[in-house]
């Protein structure tokens, strides 16, 4: 995975920015394992997700490369557990009943990265458990760069961000963030634009097995020519069973 992308320097703005929303959670919750279960959010952030889902009743570990971020999540979600690592080098044995990757955070990793990112999901899942993993749709996106995304205004914030290409076929993405007209942040970082091809050949050399790809969190089916982003839902394999090539 990259370096800590800049996106740390949103943490004091980012849950007005990136509000939860009651469509994604009620997607989540219509394929999550009931409570208790246990939840990893890699690329957690602030934590407002991991808090939302606690209260639900499952029993959540929030895991992110920021420590702005960390930091705001244990203060604001002292109810879960937060850590500060890369998830490739995360040394934590735990298994989980469900691996949440959501927000574009596997776009983060580089395409010899993604493989070993995804055996790593499978092995912390136990048998049978589910992982639902979020990125932009790319497929829509690759052959429209650069572009600029749809700016995001929330009162008085707004953010800009756009996509030019990078070398190797990386995008370079590029935000500024400003308050009341004052840009109090702005950051360029690499991302990798991984198809959904790409995401179920390797998810399923993970032992990870499709069971859904949508372009919403209303549930619309995924759409390689229409913007929105790419959800797939994916199942571990029950234990006993193998994944043959």
């Amino acid at each position: 995975m990259n370096d800590a992308s800049h996106y740390g320097s949103l943490a004091p703005y980012y849950e007005r920015l990136f509000p939860p929303a009651r469509t994604k959670l009620d997607f989540l919750l219509s394929r999550l394992p009931q409570p208790p279960a246990t939840i990893l959010d890699i690329g957690c952030g602030p934590g407002s997700l991991c808090g939302a889902l606690t209260r639900l009743g499952f029993t959540v570990h929030g895991l992110d490369l920021d420590p702005r971020m960390i930091e705001q999540a244990r203060t604001h979600y002292p109810e879960c557990t937060f850590d500060c690592a890369d998830f490739l080098q995360w040394e934590d044995v735990a298994s989980f009943d469900a691996v949440l990757c959501l927000g574009n955070t596997l776009s983060y990793f580089s395409p010899v990265a993604l493989p070993g990112a995804l055996r790593k999901i499978g092995m912390r899942l136990k048998p049978g458990g589910r992982c639902i993993l979020q990125t932009v749709n790319w497929d829509f996106l690759q052959s429209r760069i650069p572009c600029d995304l749809p700016p995001i205004q929330r009162e008085t914030l707004l953010f800009r961000r756009t996509y030019r290409s990078g070398v190797g076929g990386t995008v370079i993405f590029r935000w500024e963030l400003s308050d009341a007209g004052k840009t109090v942040a702005m950051a360029e970082d690499i991302l990798y634009p991984h198809l959904r091809s790409r995401l179920e050949e390797a998810a399923c050399q993970a032992g990870l097995r499709p069971a859904g790809c949508y372009r919403d969190w209303g549930g619309h089916e995924h759409e390689p020519n229409r913007a929105g982003g790419t959800i797939l839902c994916l199942h571990s394999q029950p234990r006993g069973l193998e994944v043959r090539g």
